[in-house]
Formats: structure tokens, C-alpha cells, sequence
């Protein structure tokens, strides 16, 4: 039987985490792994996602080819704050009818993120994040990014064994979910619901290091994503927060994104590419435009794309396909990704618009 979830509210908020998930321990030596593992492939792709296609002479030496220098460390928080300075009544999230802007998302996350302090979330622990594709899970996002927690996606529709494997090697104790799914997630962590919102009366003011459990640095996790597991066992991969800036400037700059840009979130929550959707639209202060979780090519994502006059797309090439660019005039940038990008089926999409290849090495452009 499944364990209830702690509705949100601001009466008592749980036992708090007994067992912080330690920086020291299985994230480094996830870490660890992943720099030992063959680096090459990945370094060819990023560097041709950044700067085209590769020259003779980096071809035959990529890992000495890098970008700019990086910029000064900052926590996650700090660069989706910058977004609410620089427009809070701009809206931040479109779902259906439902419409959030900046100042709004910084409120309810702040008091959120006090109440997963109140939780036992900080520094070097893990909020698992049990969500559906909605503005509830940029909130989430948010508000653990301000407690100091990283954050760990969790798709509550994989199998159960690939759930329960991936909370207990990463050690999440925290959970945040809704109710129409928290009956698929396991009884290990301590769920907590997240559909009354509005019962959450804390302090909306921004959340400080002295409410932390202890000091939020860059070189803590700012969430830990989960390979797809198609060669073997899903391998988890930390990030902290110390290049993140750097993946939010080049992104707004290499995609072309503006304060006027709107961007879809239609990736799984569990794959990277949905962190570069809302991460890029954050650090461009625009807007993001989730699809309903049902909604995934075809007609109804042309419509969707149509409808709300969205510029800028991260999909596969398979997905493209499944759209005419005749249904969709307001579109800027199609980032393609996850799959061999064949040209035939680009080459019609490129006329006024940017098509930017991330997965191979074929010459994109605007023409």
C-alpha cells in the first residue's frame, strides 16, 4: 500500500532528512566515472553544436578545440532571479489557459523552497521531482534551486525498477509529486503533493544562506540527471553549479534568444534537453510554452507551435518530419538533437529560419 503524501501547507512538514545525500561520496565517484569514460564523441558534438562543423585539423585533435573562456561561478538560483529583475511582470510559463509571470514564479517558489528547507533540503541533498511536464515542475525546479538542493527528475510513468533503482543509488529521501501520480512512485522517499499551492502562506521574500542548512557554494550539485540506460544500467551524471552560467550564456547567444522569444518545453523531464529548454529561457528572460505531457509531433504539436506563436524548438529530426513548415510561420530556431539528422528532411525548414544540428556533424544554416 502506498504511503500518503505530505500535502504542502504550512503546518507541519514532515521528519527531516536524516541521511543527506553527500557530495563526497556517490556523486564523486559518479563523477568520477564519467571522466574516465571516452570523452571524444561528446567533446565532437558539443563543438560542432557551438561552432559548426570541424576542420580537417580538429578533426583529428577535437579535445583541443574549446570556446571561450568561462565566466565567474553562480549558484542556479542567482541566474533565474536575474530573470525576474530584468522583467517580473513578463510572463515566464504558458500551459493552456494558465499563464505565470516572473514576479509570480520567484514568490511561489521562494516560499516553496522554505518549506523543503523545513524538509530537510540544502546543500548536497537530493528533492526528487515526481512531476508531470507542468508549471508545477519549473516550480519545483525553482524552489529546490533556492533551498540549495539539486534536483532530480523522475518520470513517473518508467518502470517501477528503473524508479526505485535510480532514488535509491542517488539517495533522495525528499520528494515532490502530485496526485494523479503519486501512486506510481515508490514508498522510499518522502513525497510531498504539490496541487495546493495556494495553501503555501510562508514568506515570498528571497530565500537567504542563513535559512540554509549550511552555505550554498558552486561547487555543490545543482541536480543530477540519469542516462537513458539503452547500453546497460542508467548511470547518474551530477552538474554543479559552476558551468552553468556558462551553458546559459552560450545558449541564449548561439540559439539567438531574446527577452521576445518563445520557447516549447516538449522534451521528457528526464532527458537534458528538457534543462536546456527552461534553463535558455530563464537566462533570456522569454517565455516557455510546455505542451500538455499527451501532445508529442504530428499535427497537434504543429497547431501547438501555431497557436502560440512559439519561435524557438528543441526536438529530433523524426519529430520534424512530422511537421510541414508551411503550418508553423512564426518559428525562428529549430534545435535538432538525440538522433542522426539527415539533410533531405531539413533542408526545406531552413528558408528564414536557423536549424541548428547538436547531435551530428552535417552543416546547418540559415539561408
Amino acid at each position: 500500500m502506498n504511503a500518503p503524501a505530505t500535502p504542502l501547507g504550512d503546518g507541519p512538514v514532515g521528519s527531516r532528512s536524516t541521511d543527506p545525500f553527500p557530495l563526497s561520496s556517490r556523486p564523486a565517484e559518479i563523477r568520477n566515472e564519467q571522466r574516465l569514460a571516452p570523452e571524444v564523441p561528446s567533446a565532437v558534438a558539443h563543438y560542432v553544436e557551438i561552432h559548426g562543423e570541424l576542420e580537417p585539423a580538429q578533426r583529428a585533435d577535437p579535445v583541443t578545440h574549446a570556446g571561450a573562456p568561462a565566466l565567474p561561478p553562480v549558484q542556479l538560483f542567482d541566474l533565474l532571479t536575474a530573470a525576474v529583475a530584468q522583467n517580473p511582470d513578463a510572463t515566464a510559463i504558458v500551459f493552456g489557459g494558465r499563464h505565470l509571470t516572473y514576479r509570480e514564479l520567484d514568490e511561489r517558489s521562494n516560499r516553496l523552497a522554505r518549506v523543503l528547507i523545513a524538509l530537510g533540503a540544502g546543500p548536497e541533498t537530493i528533492v526528487a521531482m515526481g512531476i508531470p511536464r507542468s508549471p508545477e515542475l519549473v516550480l519545483a525546479i525553482w524552489a529546490t534551486a533556492k533551498s540549495g538542493a539539486a534536483f532530480l527528475p523522475v518520470d513517473p510513468n518508467h518502470p517501477p525498477e528503473r524508479i526505485i533503482g535510480m532514488l535509491a543509488d542517488s539517495g533522495a529521501t525528499i520528494g515532490l509529486t502530485a496526485t494523479s501520480v503519486r501512486a506510481k512512485l515508490p514508498d522510499s522517499v518522502d513525497w510531498s503533493t504539490l496541487d495546493d499551492l495556494d495553501d503555501i502562506t510562508r514568506d515570498p521574500q528571497p530565500v537567504t544562506d542563513a535559512e540554509r542548512a549550511t552555505p550554498l557554494r558552486p561547487q555543490h550539485p545543482a541536480y543530477l540527471i540519469y542516462t537513458s540506460g539503452s547500453t546497460g544500467t542508467p548511470r547518474g551524471v551530477v552538474v554543479t553549479h559552476t558551468e552553468i552560467a556558462d551553458l546559459a550564456t552560450e545558449t541564449r547567444a548561439r540559439f539567438r534568444l531574446t527577452p521576445t522569444s518563445r520557447v516549447l518545453a516538449a522534451a521528457s523531464p528526464t532527458f537534458d534537453v528538457s534543462i536546456l529548454e527552461w534553463l535558455s529561457t530563464a537566462a533570456a528572460g522569454a517565455t516557455l510554452i510546455l505542451a500538455p505531457p499527451s501532445i508529442v509531433a504530428g499535427t497537434e504539436l504543429a497547431e501547438l507551435i501555431a497557436t502560440e506563436d512559439i519561435t524557438h524548438i528543441a526536438i529530433t529530426s523524426t519529430v520534424l518530419a512530422s511537421m510541414h513548415p508551411d503550418e508553423i510561420v512564426a518559428l525562428d530556431t529549430i534545435v535538432l538533437g538525440s538522433e542522426t539528422c539527415p539533410a533531405d528532411p531539413t533542408a526545406q525548414w531552413t528558408p528564414g529560419r536557423a536549424v541548428v544540428d547538436t547531435y551530428s556533424s552535417a552543416k546547418r544554416g540559415r539561408s
